[in-house]
This record gives structure tokens, sequence and C-alpha cells, in this order.
């Protein structure tokens, strides 16, 4: 016990450094895991979410109707049982994200055209 306490100073200086190295060592080991983008079918649920959200907003203010936001919920439905199919079965690839960006970038496409039209028709009638 005696010696712990009258430890030299160059002993206290390898102590800090020590720790100094764990800690950096700590931070390289989660510097990757923090620094990684997302997987594929993450940025795909998020995209599908704003997708549904979009569809609410447009059927909630007129600007699509009950059946056309009936059908594009169909669409998305399918879109997102597709993406947990290729997530759970074999992982996701290029080429399926791809697929699925393209459905997706369908129904938005189809969203906008409907509310352009609404917004059209409404600018007739005023």
């Amino acid at each position: 016990m005696a010696i712990w306490r009258h430890r030299g100073a160059s002993s206290r200086k390898v102590d800090t450094a020590m720790k100094r190295l764990l800690l950096l060592g700590l931070v390289l080991l989660a510097s990757p895991a923090l620094a990684a983008p997302p997987p594929a079918w993450a940025t795909l649920t998020a995209r599908e979410a704003r997708t549904g959200t979009r569809i609410d907003q447009a059927a909630r203010s007129g600007q699509i109707t009950a059946a056309e936001a009936s059908r594009l919920r169909q669409k998305l439905h399918r879109i997102e049982s597709l993406r947990l199919y290729y997530r759970k079965s074999h992982g996701m690839s290029a080429w399926e994200r791809r697929d699925l960006e393209g459905r997706l970038k369908v129904i938005d496409a189809r969203i906008a055209k409907e509310r352009e039209a609404h917004a059209h028709t409404r600018k007739i009638s005023d």
C-alpha cells in the first residue's frame, strides 16, 4: 500500500498516457459505426413514410379523390411488402433498391399530377 502512495511523477505520466491511448482507441472503434451510412432499407422506409404522408395530405385537402388515395395506398403497401421481402430473403441488392425507388417515384409523380390537375381545375372554376 505504501508503494502506491509514493509513486513518482513518471509513473503518473505513464498512467495518464495509457488512459489517453485507451480513450483514443475507444473513439476510433466507435467512429466507423457512427459515420456509416444507414442501410438501404432504412432510407426507403423513410421515403415510404413521406409518400404515405403526402397521400394523406392530398386526400384530406381534396387534391386527390378518396378512390385515388386508396389506390395509391395499396401501391405503397405493395412496395413496403416487397421491401420487407427483399430485406428478409437475402438482403437488398442495388437492383432491388433501384426497383423500389422507381416504384416510389411513380407514386410520387402520380400524387404531383393529381395535385396539379386539382389546382388547374380550381383556377378554372374560380
